[in-house]
């Protein structure tokens, strides 16, 4: 669908929690949310995505394979076997590279048709959640520790720009707007708001959310 149109609000509905972040604020949805539901007694999964799709299909295992199919047709492109132990999340960037965290907090980007990995940056601990702006300018990511890590890209170096935390409560989800301008986070204890962090001016603010 279409950047705004309530997608993620739609999926948050259907699985009754909030489990993908929304706002008015265009683009904050960047990896896929999963999730089950069930409609008259039919259980079934429900998947958010963001508003681009480049044609593939990728799926990772805790054991640390890459699996990668053509989203049309379903056929199985490629199998890679992931460097740095069991995999935490997969973005795809374009038809030819992906994101690649893992549980042991390793951030790379994969070429995968030449199966060839560019490190990113190595957390002091398992990444639960990683986001990338559109241009690759920005990358953010929060550990289970309670930090969230901005990173920002010169050249072919990443420097670690903003540190925030530890957050006493679980961190939930941390997200960028497609411009790299907004930085989202939120919790497990305010399940009901989120913090919204311009980066520009590094002022913040706490929005009140709704499953509506």
């Amino acid at each position: 669908g279409r950047p705004n149109v309530g997608k993620s609000t739609f999926f948050n509905r259907l699985i009754q929690r909030r489990e993908a972040i929304v706002d008015s604020v265009s683009g904050v949805t960047r990896d896929r949310h999963y999730g089950k539901t069930d409609w008259n007694g039919r259980g079934f999964s429900v998947i958010d995505t963001a508003d681009i799709d480049h044609g593939l299909v990728a799926a990772g295992s805790r054991s640390g394979l890459i699996v990668i199919h053509d989203a049309k047709s379903g056929e199985r492109l490629e199998v890679i076997d992931s460097p740095g132990g069991g995999l935490r999340q997969l973005i795809i960037l374009d038809p030819e590279r992906l994101l690649v965290t893992t549980q042991e907090g390793h951030i790379q980007i994969l070429q995968w048709k030449s199966k060839r990995y560019t490190p990113i940056t190595q957390a002091d601990t398992s990444v639960l959640a990683c986001e990338i702006t559109t241009d690759e300018r920005f990358l953010c990511y929060a550990t289970l520790q309670g930090n969230i890590v901005l990173l920002e890209r010169h050249g072919n170096q990443w420097k670690e720009s903003l540190k925030l935390g530890p957050f006493p409560d679980r961190l939930v989800d941390v997200d960028l707007t497609h411009d790299g301008r907004y930085l989202v986070f939120a919790t497990a204890a305010r399940v009901d708001s989120a913090q919204i962090i311009d980066l520009e001016s590094l002022e913040s603010e706490v929005r009140s959310l709704s499953l509506d």
